[in-house]
């Protein structure tokens, strides 16, 4: 989900509650805390660590915490938050405490269930299990909502003398953008489930596309991954591709693939991709050279989203293991 949303939601609630200004800082903090995890995801993506790159283990119920405690320890700095005393020119007592902890925490929580609502989700209960939860409604960021919270922020800032001193222009703020937010959700449920309905494929779901009219449908049988493109607006499907389940090139191998694949599943690397992968696809080749299988395992629906039924660079959603006897 877009920042503005992140940010707006929670605060414009805490503001319309008659809280203190701090106590609205402190929950505007932390529903921003977890997107700083942009500072470590550069060293997820270049070793190839899904948990430390963007929406990984600061968008957990327990790492989320320990993240806002930091950023709420920095920001309640005196030297820093009276910079942006400054910047803001408006005066809050932000301090480190339990009850301001407790609001960061609040706003790390909404962080945490508009990225549910997203296309592949967060992993929540991480360190207990990498699986990511998603309810798959909205694309990473939703254009309607981008633009219509960033509408409401500029009218915030405009207005901005009113927003500590006077609850009910926030409550009105913040009724607005939940309507709306609850409306286009809405609208995105009964949008997925035509997609849904529209297609006749075998084990199938769908999921949102950076078009918002636009739904990826992903159908699996015994030999075959299905991807359908289908647009709600137009009720028609707009692509096709198919793919097979496996490709295995033996080459003489000294022992079975499948022997090969039960050992690459009880590695966790591949585990742990099985279990987020929307449609695993296999391909492996005996090398002769090394006796050793050579097992790519790759989520044939991995990269729709990005660049249509293509696919995105595929290195992104796979797992390669060498596995010998």
């Amino acid at each position: 989900m877009d920042s503005f949303t992140h940010a707006l939601l929670p605060f414009l609630l805490a503001a319309s509650m008659k809280k203190s200004r701090a106590f609205s800082a402190a929950v505007f903090l932390g529903a921003l805390s977890p997107d700083f995890d942009v500072i470590i995801s550069w060293i997820g993506y270049i070793l190839n660590i899904e948990i430390l790159s963007h929406r990984g283990i600061t968008h957990t119920l327990l790492f989320g915490f320990f993240t806002a405690a930091i950023v709420l320890y920095i920001f309640s700095r005196k030297k820093i938050h009276g910079f942006f005393e400054k910047l803001i020119r408006r005066h809050f007592e932000l301090e480190f405490s339990p009850l301001m902890l407790a609001a960061a925490y609040v706003g790390v929580l909404s962080h945490l269930f508009l990225d549910a609502l997203t296309t592949r989700g967060i992993p929540l209960l991480y360190p207990l299990s990498a699986k990511r939860y998603s309810f798959e409604l909205f694309f990473y960021i939703d254009v309607f909502l981008m633009v219509f919270g960033v509408l409401i922020a500029g009218y915030v800032f405009l207005k901005r003398n009113n927003i500590v001193m006077d609850t009910a222009f926030a409550r009105k703020m913040f009724v607005m953008y939940f309507v709306f937010f609850a409306a286009l959700t809405g609208l995105r449920i009964y949008e997925k489930g035509i997609a849904y309905d529209a297609i006749d494929a075998p084990d199938k779901k769908a999921y949102a596309s950076p078009n918002p009219f636009v739904w990826s449908v992903v159908g699996i049988d015994d030999a075959t991954i299905s991807l359908y493109s289908y647009d709600a607006l137009k009720k028609n499907i707009t692509s096709f591709h198919s793919i097979p389940r496996s490709v295995i090139f033996s080459n003489g191998a000294t022992f079975s693939i499948e022997d090969a694949l039960l050992k690459a599943r009880g590695l966790k690397r591949v585990r742990d991709f099985e279990l987020n992968a929307r449609a695993v696809a296999i391909e492996a080749y005996f090398d002769g050279t090394t006796d050793e299988w050579i097992i790519e395992f790759f989520d044939a629906a991995g990269g729709v989203e990005f660049s249509g039924m293509d696919g995105a660079p595929r290195h992104f959603f796979s797992v390669t293991a060498r596995i010998s006897e």
